[in-house]
């Protein structure tokens, strides 16, 4: 499992995690929807930044990769943005930002160690 399905794996693999973390944890209903919010948002932006890295390094260069890396994460802040305005009035913004940015650092780790490890694979398989 090389490449482009691994990666896909561990996004699932990490929006699963996240997801049980918010139906488990002790909440109160307008928190976990909250939280259950920032999941669904930063599960958004890791699908597409999986999607760019995948698509950007079919044969091309480290810096396509990276800008694979910066168009998803301008498209994390905006969505993080458009969560905080959504659950600002229900005063659930704490829950909102542990479950963003808990997904989003995990999966940024993915996105780089997947880039790299594609460059590594690149390099060695050359002559």
């Amino acid at each position: 499992m090389k490449g482009h399905g691994q990666h896909a794996m561990l996004w699932a693999v990490t929006t699963a995690l996240a997801l049980a973390a918010a139906f488990v944890a002790p909440l109160s209903p307008p928190s976990r929807a909250a939280a259950l919010l920032g999941v669904a948002l930063s599960a958004a932006g890791g699908g597409l930044a999986a999607l760019l890295i995948d698509r950007a390094q079919q044969g091309q260069t480290l810096s396509v990769a990276m800008l694979a890396i910066s168009v998803p994460f301008a498209v994390r802040v905006l969505l993080v943005l458009a969560g905080v305005l959504a659950v600002v009035r229900s005063e659930q913004t704490v829950p909102f930002l542990v479950a963003f940015f808990g997904l989003f650092f995990t999966q940024l780790l993915l996105d780089i160690f997947q880039v790299l490890a594609r460059q590594s694979r690149a390099h060695t398989a050359m002559p």
